[in-house]
């Protein structure tokens, strides 16, 4: 609803409660009123509460807690006058010998009314005058001793029952003070600007006043029907006004946003005397043949009425002596502005004026230049800057803008030919009009002032101003001169090498026109104290970034300095790049990270926001490095980033830790969603990265872990996802896992294991099993492989077990160097009982890519006094042969030594490989050769025993366990076996009296 509807809605109401009062007061003549004048009341009750209720809602007026109080109380009023009216029968306390519960009702409702208003005197911030509070004391007296004429006196002289006495002595001065709260918040309020306020609080005044007039007819007799018509319709005018003040736009304004009324206006000064003079002249008139109960509270009353006046005159009095003082600070204060000789001399003789003159506003001022803030008018009263806008405008829009509330500017302008001084006054009380005058006053003597020590300033640096412009003909800066307006009124030095303009084409510019950011130099302009500062602009129409240099001179004289810094902010600009993000991917790094959960962390407990991370691990990203070389595994890492970025899309950020491990960061989130976005992440990985024409199929394993009270901080939610991480590695590659709580546990199980791992190596507790490579048609013992142990691992005894933590340390390679020449000795006695006996080492890649890996086996080889034809060094298919490995491998070949891929069709069974590297046979791994049953897979195995005869390639079958299996290899030309079915694993010394017992 527009601002024009709700005024019209405002005056809707007050016509009806017009018409309503006319009908009800001039038909409303029965005792018990008929079905017709029922249905007005009731229809104009609901529809001016209806109205309330609506306002309340769309409205939000000011003091709106006492704005929803009166409308409760309205609608309990509507609810008692239409028990006592249409259940009584309009039968008031008065008339019954007994309390109703209409009685009890009433006096709630009297009280939660008295204490709305109290509430919104108490949201008044502005500056209490005594007269307030004295006019509103005369007025609380005034009624309560016309309301005991007309009442009290009169009931108590009829000897009526006690409680209705006692009661309506509660009603007249709870009335009494109502009117007197009303009359007190009306003085704190602008006629215009509270309008709405006003109609409320002349409509409460009406109600309360005919709530006395109704009770004293009822006293003195008079017509039932008459007085309830009356009674009821001007409470239906009273309510509807309400009702209308509250629809009103203007309710929206708080009394602290608009100027006091003069304390010495007229009729605030003439009226309450005469009215107090009036009523006490009638009460010493009617002196005379009154009862004794009538006489004590007359006296009473006007005792206290000539004190209430008394103090009233006191307090006018006093306001004049201000008066006068107010012009005594202005005479001195003026002398002692006009006798400063700087502009810091002005401003602290004009403090002291205003602190003189305003000593319970503590206000603070500032000089602007008038070409930022519009004139005010002169004839006008002085309305508050942009900071509290003009309260009498209405807004536009459905729902009217509450004016806030809090300190207010007022601006004083004095002009001099074309220099104009602006003087913004800010102060936490609002100034009456005499105030204003006065510090009005006082401005104008200071902007005078100011403005002629300028004009002084101006004629004694006009020549220094010439001198500077020479020596700034040659420089690389430019500099420019403002005159007050912060116009340009010279500038010199490097103009056109900046601007690509003239210095006269600056002549009376803006700086508006010279910066794209020119708002951030015009406040550091427009800062009146001496000094100095400096910020980074744009120029206008160029991508030219210059530090500007502000300087204001004690005589008020301001430059701008303007240094070229392009090519310094772009080397910043590219130093905060390169620090935060990765240079090979562009994605943010590990330190941009940082700042990303940070912020998060900030969101989640301020706002709520949840939000997860994602860690991503590359699986046998090392094969790739080590296989294709290191420029081959940066681009594969490059297109990788590309695609999680594509995957995350708005749903996070991509961030890359290092090596071939990414993380994620989203938000907000939740477990569901988290774990959504991490499956897209790997999803996106379904299609082959072609890096240099290769296709490249790649997996990862994929950690996630969302913020929750244990993880409550981005740190430990990094943690939680590397947790997660391993857990799905653990439950095998390129999977996803979310954290979990034991999860914790595992990782301490996990650092354990590490810790024993390492020890064992340092202490020697390894050592090696030979496991037999049998030709069955010749029942010959070709080979034995040698398998590492350790007994003391208990759960981690066996090789696949311990090995992988080992490799995973960086222990692995010393654990073989400390082990193979023992390993080789013990092959020397074996080969004692079998001359030709070959020993089988397993190789990983940590150790051949060992600068020193060829020279150590070769050395030991020689020291252990077996031939390299003895050697053969088993390289798993998983890992491949890194690059650097590759010609290690060659030259031992080369050298006699065989070299075996083992476990060959488990990994990437990339045939070409073969071909490349330095290999003299294979290792069938089981799940190559016998499908689940054990049965052989006789096609697959017959075409690579076929393809390796081609190739010149041994080919050995491993993991044989039954009969069947064995006869199976050997009718697929496979002679070479090694099993449990043959034997299994054996220390040395059971392996030479097994070798013995065989050669026997």
């Amino acid at each position: 609803m527009s601002t024009s509807r709700w005024r019209a809605l405002s005056v809707s109401l007050i016509v009806v409660g017009v018409v309503a009062c006319l009908i009800e007061s001039l038909l409303g003549r029965s005792r018990a009123p008929g079905a017709a004048l029922s249905g007005l009341y009731t229809l104009v009750m609901l529809l001016t509460l209806g109205s309330m209720i609506l306002s309340l809602v769309r409205m939000r007026p000011w003091a709106r807690p006492a704005w929803v109080a009166l409308t409760v109380v309205l609608s309990l009023s509507f609810a008692g006058v239409s028990y006592r009216q249409f259940v009584l029968g309009g039968v008031r306390s008065i008339d019954l010998s007994s309390p109703t519960p209409v009685d009890a009702l009433y006096a709630a409702i009297y009280g939660v009314t008295l204490i709305s208003l109290v509430y919104m005197i108490r949201r008044v911030k502005r500056r209490a005058e005594p007269m307030w509070f004295l006019d509103a004391a005369i007025t609380f007296v005034g009624v309560a001793a016309v309301g005991s004429q007309i009442i009290l006196v009169t009931m108590y002289a009829r000897n009526g029952a006690d409680w209705a006495f006692w009661l309506q002595t509660f009603y007249l001065l709870v009335n009494a003070g109502l009117i007197a709260l009303a009359i007190r918040l009306w003085l704190a309020t602008s006629r215009v600007a509270n309008r709405g306020l006003r109609i409320g609080l002349a409509a409460l005044v009406i109600f309360v006043l005919n709530d006395v007039v109704s009770t004293a007819m009822i006293i003195n007799r008079v017509e039932t029907g008459v007085r309830d018509g009356i009674y009821i319709g001007i409470n239906l005018l009273a309510i509807a006004m309400i009702a209308a003040s509250i629809c009103d736009p203007t309710s929206v304004n708080a009394p602290a946003a608009t100027p006091h009324e003069s304390r010495l206006s007229t009729l605030r000064t003439v009226v309450p005397t005469v009215l107090v003079v009036v009523l006490v002249g009638v009460i010493v008139v009617s002196w005379p043949g009154l009862p004794t109960s009538g006489w004590v509270v007359r006296t009473a009353s006007a005792a206290t009425l000539t004190l209430l006046l008394a103090a009233r005159s006191a307090a006018l009095v006093g306001a004049y002596r201000q008066t006068l003082r107010r012009e005594e600070v202005l005479r001195v204060s003026g002398v002692a502005i006009n006798h400063a000789e700087s502009d810091e001399e002005i401003d602290q003789q004009f403090a002291r004026g205003l602190a003189r003159l305003l000593p319970e506003d503590r206000p603070t001022f500032s000089w602007r230049p008038a070409a930022s803030v519009p004139a005010p008018d002169p004839g006008a009263r002085p309305a508050p800057s942009a900071l509290a806008p003009d309260p009498g405008a209405a807004p536009e829009g459905d729902v009217p803008v509450p004016v806030p509330v809090g300190n207010v500017e007022y601006l004083a302008v004095e002009r001099a030919g074309e220099e104009t001084l602006t003087v913004a006054l800010s102060t936490p009380l609002m100034l009456d009009p005499l105030d204003w005058t006065a510090v009005e006053s006082l401005a104008d003597v200071a902007a005078a002032a100011r403005l002629r020590e300028h004009l002084r300033a101006e004629r004694e640096s006009a020549a220094e101003i010439a001198r500077a412009s020479m020596l700034m003909a040659g420089s690389q800066d430019m500099v420019v001169l403002l005159d007050p307006d912060g116009r340009i009124k010279m500038a010199a030095g490097a103009v056109g090498l900046l601007t690509s303009h003239s210095a006269d084409h600056w002549h009376r510019r803006g700086l508006d026109e010279l910066f794209a950011d020119s708002a951030i130099v015009e406040s550091l302009v427009r800062q009146s104290s001496p000094g100095r500062a400096r910020v980074q602009a744009e120029i206008v129409g160029r991508e030219v970034k210059v530090e500007v240099t502000v300087e204001r001179s004690a005589d008020g004289e301001v430059s701008v300095a303007l240094h070229d810094v392009t090519e310094r902010v772009r080397l910043a600009d590219e130093l905060e790049y390169s620090a935060s993000h990765d240079a090979l991917t562009g994605l943010p790094n590990r330190a941009n990270l940082a700042a990303l959960l940070a912020d998060a962390e900030l969101s989640w407990r301020q706002r709520g926001e949840r939000f997860g991370v994602a860690f991503i691990d590359i699986d046998d990203f090392k094969m790739v490095n080590d296989s294709l070389g290191h420029p081959f595994g940066d681009q594969l890492l490059i297109g990788l980033g590309e695609r999680f970025a594509m995957a995350a899309g708005q749903r996070g950020t991509v961030v890359r830790l290092g090596g071939d491990e990414f993380a994620v960061v989203m938000r907000p989130t939740d477990p569901e969603d988290a774990m959504t976005v991490a499956q897209s992440l790997l999803d996106s990985l379904r299609t082959p990265v072609v890096v240099e024409g290769v296709e490249i199929v790649v997996r990862a394993s994929c950690g996630v872990a969302v913020v929750d009270v244990e993880q409550s901080t981005g740190d430990l939610l990094l943690q939680a996802a590397d947790l997660a991480l391993y857990d799905a590695r653990e439950r095998g590659k390129g999977g996803i896992a979310l954290y979990q709580a034991e999860l914790k546990e595992v990782a301490v199980r996990r650092l354990a294991e590490a810790t024993a791992v390492t020890e064992a190596a340092r202490s020697q507790q390894f050592r090696f099993d030979f496991q037999p490579v049998i030709d069955v048609p010749r029942n010959h013992v070709v080979a034995v492989e040698a398998l590492m142990r350790w007994d003391a691992g208990g759960a981690y005894a066996t090789p696949d077990a311990f090995i992988p933590v080992a490799e995973s340390l960086g222990e692995l390679t010393r654990i073989m160097t400390t082990l193979l020449p023992s390993a080789l000795a013990q092959v020397a006695a074996m080969r004692e009982v079998q001359a030709d006996l070959k020993v089988a080492f397993n190789m990983h890649a940590a150790a051949m890519v060992d600068a020193d890996f060829e020279g150590w086996l070769a050395q030991a080889v020689a020291d252990a006094g077996l031939p390299n034809s003895a050697i053969i060094i088993e390289v798993s298919e998983r890992s491949l042969m890194p690059a650097q490995a590759s010609g290690h491998l060659t030259r031992l070949r080369d050298a006699g030594m065989a070299v075996w891929i083992d476990d060959f069709g488990t990994g990437w069974s990339n045939l070409s490989y073969l071909e490349r590297l330095p290999v003299t046979g294979v290792k069938l791994a089981r799940e190559l050769v016998f499908d689940r049953e054990g049965n052989a897979k006789r096609d697959l195995v017959r075409a690579v025993v076929s393809l390796s005869d081609a190739m010149g390639f041994t080919v050995v079958a491993e993991g044989v366990e039954t009969t069947a299996q064995g006869q199976s290899l050997t009718e697929l030309g496979v002679d070479l076996v090694q099993g449990y079915l043959l034997a299994r694993p054996m220390p040395r010394d059971e392996l030479v009296s097994w070798l013995g017992q065989r050669v026997s």
